[in-house]
């Protein structure tokens, strides 16, 4: 009886000591989740002109660290991800010799950035930053220098063209683009976005709300207006964008197609349905109830590319959705519906 005690506590204390390392690198992956929002949105922002240069970007990531008690190899680990490429290769073939020196790793980025100052220096402040800069910006400072904001008057649609445009030139990330939006936007339009702000919950939703608030201008003779789903969708053709006129009425939710509600569907998909109905037989009608016949849906299911073959979760889909119609009549066995 004492020798089975002795050893049932022996194997817990054993279980204790393994789970020890566990639990620390646990604590570190929450730390690293609490990370502050703005360092690290300062810290890929590492393309634009020499407003911060790398020892002040530097200093700052150790500052953050030294708040977390990060070791050498976390520090190291975490700040990898936000180098350029010429760094990372310069990483990869020093890494036995880097091993866990921080500060040796921090010595070769900053005499790396001032040598390649020079060559920056002359690069003006309207231009096109380079892709590999060692400098970075705030969020707020790109915005400054690089785009035009809006205060709800002129082209609203040519505005949102140029500025998405700017996005990818820029390299900003969907999450930087939406918080962007109030920095973008001035007088009325700052003040319309206030109002809805708890409504618009990524870019997308921005654009498209934006758009059916501000009265957009038909697109020139001359054709070089581009359509919004240039950026969303490539080449489809949404003529609808330019003829939906700012006083269009607003449906109660339940009166709306389900795919016409941004949280079901993103602007892109609704684009994308608007311009193609046949497609909105395989989309519920209605939030509250779909009626549609299910004979009616596999008279109307358009025919695919060829080889097409729907994927399990697509499968799983559609007999969701074929269940929660009024017949209710589902095959036990699924067919495909394309053949």
């Amino acid at each position: 009886m004492v020798n089975d005690e002795l050893s049932s506590k022996q194997n817990d204390d054993a279980a204790a000591t393994e789970r020890k390392p566990q639990s620390s690198f646990t604590r570190r992956m929450q730390q690293m989740n609490i990370l502050d929002g703005s360092i690290r949105r300062q810290a890929r922002m590492m393309a634009g002109t020499g407003v911060v240069n790398m020892t002040t970007w530097l200093a700052t990531l150790n500052k953050l660290f030294d708040e977390r008690q990060y070791s050498p190899s976390e520090r190291i680990n975490f700040t990898l991800p936000m180098l350029n490429k010429e760094q990372t290769t310069w990483y990869e073939e020093n890494q036995d010799e880097i091993k866990d020196d921080w500060k040796f790793f921090c010595d070769h980025l900053e005499q790396t950035a001032l040598k390649q100052q020079t060559t920056w220096s002359n690069t003006s402040l309207h231009e096109t930053p380079p892709l590999n800069n060692n400098t970075m910006n705030t969020l707020e400072e790109v915005i400054d220098m690089h785009f035009n904001k809006y205060s709800g008057e002129g082209d609203a649609k040519e505005w949102l063209l140029q500025t998405m445009n700017k996005f990818k030139t820029h390299g900003l990330r969907r999450e930087d683009q939406f918080e962007a939006i109030p920095l973008l936007l001035e007088g009325d339009a700052y003040v319309w976005y206030a109002e809805n702000s708890e409504t618009i919950f990524n870019f997308e939703a921005f654009s498209k709300l934006f758009l059916r608030r501000f009265k957009l201008t038909p697109p020139s003779p001359t054709g070089t207006a581009d359509t919004l789903t240039q950026f969303f969708l490539g080449e489809i053709n949404t003529e609808y964008l330019t003829h939906r006129l700012e006083s269009e009425e607003k449906r109660a939710n339940d009166q709306l197609w389900l795919y016409q509600h941004s949280t079901q569907c993103s602007a892109a998909l609704e684009i994308f349905l608007e311009e193609n109905p046949s497609y909105w037989c395989f989309v519920p009608t209605k939030v509250a109830a779909p009626t549609l016949n299910r004979r009616f849906l596999l008279r109307n299911i358009p025919k695919p590319p060829s080889g097409f073959v729907f994927s399990a979760q697509q499968r799983q889909q559609q007999a969701q959705f074929f269940q929660s119609a009024r017949d209710r009549i589902v095959p036990r066995d699924l067919p495909d519906l394309y053949n």
